[in-house]
């Protein structure tokens, strides 16, 4: 047992290290590619940036539908810096974007595009910016209205695959209904037009198809699990700018729990163990970042982000009319955007539907009924992980609950497959 977990610890060190080169090498082959070919492609966008501004709601009155021109702006700004003077290293940890004064980015980036020069530029070395490499490769042939519909598309045909898988599987059947629900639920069309929110998207999406797939495989080899986990945090902290990134851990969670077949002590355990690993893989990756970023740019890059990682967890929040929040206040906030009709309507039918399945199925057979009252048990742990991630990320959570919202999806996810999982 000893030898068991000292594998899986050196196992847990190795994929974090890999991780943590590939993501290095990446960063570097990207920032070879040519810049021009790019802005010329951009620059055929430049009026819907115009028209559409910096945060254009897709259906009025609906928050959920808040698409986040601003971070694209910075994402693709950043896709399309090109300064000879400096290495590809530098370039690649520091991140670098052309900056214009008392514009927002929107602003800036359709001012870029336009030919207006600017010799100011600001560095954003905290994260690793993974998603260029899908941006930069993409923007040298199609602009961002063709990686809108590419996203529409793609995540389209991923999530009707998913469906497939679990169809095919009878242990998965009963969670397809859940499972949909919670993906409308953060409005997958919204997502599709923001690469900002696509990143966590796209690895819930494809981390459920390994899973699926590879299920037996884990199964048969438990430590899989745990340097499945890993992947996904490092994925999650590699390629996202802090928007939802909990969700890639919340929805891989109760697959794991419908996957694995244990009695509830185990479970609750399990989630622990599998949360603490994504964990590892989601901070490892980006203390990877800070590391190399130092030694490259020679700065303290460690410094800054811990500085930025203590503002963001406390209640405090800074500017003009300085002021704290609570808890309460935070999480009220993540509510705000899905407090609508339609949202209330699916949810009830879906809760509805999985109860009378379940009623059909008690009247049937006689089960123990304590036995399944704590069956329920690590699905509910699954569902207050949204709000644990609240209470140490107050001031992020509040300021920026039109995308952190999303992280009840995997509340949602979780209580319906805490429902659908007693049908028999």
């Amino acid at each position: 047992m000893k030898m068991q977990k000292l594998i899986i610890l050196r196992d847990m060190i190795l994929t974090l290290l890999f991780s943590i080169g590939v993501g290095f090498v990446i960063m570097l082959a990207v920032y070879l590619l040519p810049a021009g070919p790019m802005k010329a492609n951009m620059q055929k966008c430049t009026d819907v940036l115009k028209n559409e501004g910096r945060y254009p709601l897709l259906i009025e009155g609906y928050k959920s539908t808040r698409l986040d021109n601003y971070t694209d702006a910075i994402m693709i700004l950043t896709a399309l810096y090109e300064d000879e003077e400096k290495n590809i290293a530098e370039k690649a940890m520091g991140n670098y974007r052309v900056i214009y004064d008392n514009m927002n980015p929107v602003e800036m980036l359709t001012s870029y595009l336009e030919g207006n020069v600017s010799d100011d530029v600001i560095d954003y070395p905290r994260y690793w910016h993974g998603y260029l490499a899908v941006i930069k490769p993409v923007l040298l042939l199609f602009d961002y209205t063709d990686i809108r519909v590419f996203n529409m598309i793609i995540q389209g045909l991923l999530l009707i695959y998913i469906i497939i898988l679990m169809n095919e599987d009878k242990r998965l059947r009963n969670y397809i209904i859940p499972f949909i629900a919670s993906i409308f639920v953060t409005n997958p069309y919204t997502i599709s037009y923001s690469m900002q929110y696509s990143s966590v998207y796209y690895i819930i999406l494809v981390s459920t198809i390994v899973l699926i797939k590879k299920k037996d495989k884990f199964l048969a080899e438990r430590s899989k699990f745990v340097i499945f986990f890993m992947i996904v945090g490092s994925m999650t902290s590699f390629l996202d700018l802090l928007t939802w990134p909990l969700a890639t851990c919340g929805f891989a969670l109760v697959l794991a729990l419908i996957i694995i077949d244990e009695k509830m002590p185990t479970k609750i355990i399990l989630v622990i163990k599998y949360s603490v690993s994504w964990g590892i893989g989601y901070i490892g990756m980006w203390a990877g970042n800070w590391l190399i970023s130092s030694a490259v740019l020679n700065k303290n890059i460690i410094k800054d982000a811990i500085n930025e990682i203590v503002i963001r967890a406390s209640n405090n929040i800074l500017g003009e009319d300085a002021y704290t929040v609570t808890l309460k206040e935070v999480v009220r906030n993540q509510f705000f955007p899905i407090l609508k009709w339609p949202y209330a309507i699916l949810l009830l039918l879906v809760v509805v539907y999985l109860c009378c399945k379940l009623l059909k199925g008690i009247q049937s057979e006689n089960g123990c009924f304590k036995e399944r009252v704590l069956q329920s048990v690590p699905f509910l742990c699954v569902c207050i992980l949204p709000f644990i991630w609240c209470v140490f990320s107050k001031n992020h959570s509040y300021l920026h609950y039109t995308f952190t919202w999303r992280i009840l999806s995997v509340t949602i996810f979780s209580g319906l497959s805490m429902i659908a999982g007693e049908i028999r």
